[in-house]
């Protein structure tokens, strides 16, 4: 696969049904290191900088809350090619992360 900007956002679309959990470091080109922990099932995010431990907790999802329990339309790469739109999907499916900042 291609490394493009198209590509990098059809991965981002495709988190709620290609992870369930999330490591990143955050080191070259930002202001001070950090790290974040994201557990979809759980709800939860964990964000640690210099500051200290961040930690943001959204109640947890009970099926069929979750977004993985329906099939997005895929591209060639497996993919997610769009999200349901507000008037396409399932109001019990909770499309967000909990998000910090």
């Amino acid at each position: 696969m291609e490394p493009t900007l198209d590509r990098f956002r059809a991965l981002a679309r495709s988190g709620p049904w290609r992870w369930r959990t999330l490591e990143v470091r955050f080191v070259e080109g930002t202001a001070a290191p950090a790290e974040a922990s994201l557990d979809r099932a759980r709800g939860t995010l964990v964000v640690r900088d210099p500051r200290g431990i961040h930690h943001v907790a959204a109640a947890p999802h009970s099926a069929p809350g979750r977004p993985w329990a329906v099939t997005p339309a895929l591209d060639a790469d497996g993919l997610v090619a769009s999200r349901p739109t507000r008037a396409t999907a399932d109001r019990r499916i909770d499309y967000a992360d909990a998000m910090w900042q």
